[in-house]
């Protein structure tokens, strides 16, 4: 095909737009995920801060339970 014709620089002017705006839908699609795992990962974080510091507190709130419960069967 010969690069002075019309019908070629058409084509170019198609190739071109179609692929850059390819290229930027991906790069887009990248970022979104990319900000929204961030989140994610914030959310996930705070919630098993949450649930462990529960877990640590009831076991030792239970441990505690047990302790003094054998003394006072002593008593």
């Amino acid at each position: 095909m010969n690069e002075n014709t019309q019908i070629y620089q058409i084509s170019l002017a198609i190739l071109t737009g179609t692929t850059s705006s390819f290229l930027i839908a991906i790069i887009m699609e990248l970022f979104n995920n990319y900000h929204y795992n961030c989140k994610r990962q914030r959310e996930l974080r705070e919630y098993f801060s949450f649930v462990s510091s529960y877990e640590i507190h009831q076991h030792s709130f239970l441990k505690t339970k047990e302790k003094y419960s054998n003394i006072c069967c002593f008593f």
